[in-house]
Order: C-alpha cells, then sequence, then structure tokens
C-alpha cells in the first residue's frame, strides 16, 4: 500500500515538527526542506503528491514558487501564512497555489485540507491505499527518495 508522500517547504523547524507529527500520524509521508529551490528540485526526485510551503520561504518569493511548481506538474500546493489582507491570500491562491492556511496551521483542519485536495487529484481512495501520484506529470518512475520505500502505482493522463 503506498501512503501520499507530502514535500514540506519551510525554515521553522518548530513548525515543521508539528506539521510532520500531525500527518505522519494521518498516515501520510513527509519529506522536509528549507529552500525554495531545493523544493523545486525535490519535486523531480521525490515526487510528492502534495507540496506544503511556508509563505516566508528563502530563496524564491512564494508566488513565483507557486507559479513554477505549477508549471512543472499539476501538484496541489497549500502555502502557509500570516497575512490577514483577503486580496493578499488571493494574490497567492492566482499564483497557483489551492489552498491557503494561517500559520501554524490547526491540526484538524490541516489534514482534512490534505484529504480534501488528494481526494480531488487521486481520486477518492485513502492516502494509504494507492493510485497516482496527484497529477504529476513528472516522466520519472521508481523509488521515491525521501519517502522510504514506497513505489508509484501509476500516474494519472493529462
Amino acid at each position: 500500500m503506498k501512503q501520499a508522500g507530502i514535500l514540506l517547504i519551510d525554515t521553522d523547524k518548530a513548525v515543521t515538527a508539528d506539521i510532520v507529527s500531525t500527518l505522519e500520524a494521518a498516515g501520510f509521508q513527509v519529506k522536509c526542506v528549507a529552500r525554495g529551490h531545493r523544493g523545486l528540485s525535490s519535486v523531480y526526485e521525490s515526487r510528492p503528491d502534495l507540496v506544503i510551503v511556508s509563505e516566508q520561504v528563502p530563496e524564491i518569493n512564494v508566488e513565483e514558487l507557486c507559479s513554477r511548481l505549477q508549471e512543472l506538474s499539476r501538484l496541489p500546493i497549500i502555502v502557509l501564512g500570516n497575512s490577514q489582507e483577503k486580496s493578499h491570500e488571493a494574490h497567492i491562491l492566482e499564483a497557483g497555489a489551492d489552498a491557503y492556511m494561517s500559520k501554524p496551521p490547526d491540526r484538524v483542519e490541516l489534514v482534512a485540507q490534505v484529504r480534501s485536495l488528494l481526494r480531488r487529484t487521486r481520486g477518492p481512495q485513502s492516502p494509504s491505499t494507492g493510485g497516482g501520484p496527484g497529477g504529476c506529470d513528472l516522466p520519472m518512475r521508481g523509488a521515491r527518495p525521501g519517502y522510504g520505500h514506497g513505489r508509484h502505482e501509476g500516474t494519472k493522463g493529462p
């Protein structure tokens, strides 16, 4: 059985530890990186099913990061931030994010948001029952570095 892989891009160690603990307890595999460019390369290397990124990620602004991730694949993206401005949140959503959540996120809401986005991109299976990699159109196959020893079962077409 394949667990959904989540790439977390954030530099805040306390928030990252809490998110990893929460998502792993919910049955997901999580890989963490602290920089934007490393996050982009991790999409190729690890082939996650979903990306969670902090709004304050170093090296690249979050709007550009979302845009570049959308150019690479159709992975769902959750942005974590502290904005109180709805227009700012809307701008990030327009740049390619699928959801904007306050940081640190509420644990129950985070798990629900992840499951909701994965249902839309992977189909109705649970996080640990297999399926395609979130609509990711990357040509690579095989082992998933950074996520243990799971393998992709297949991909969704365009």
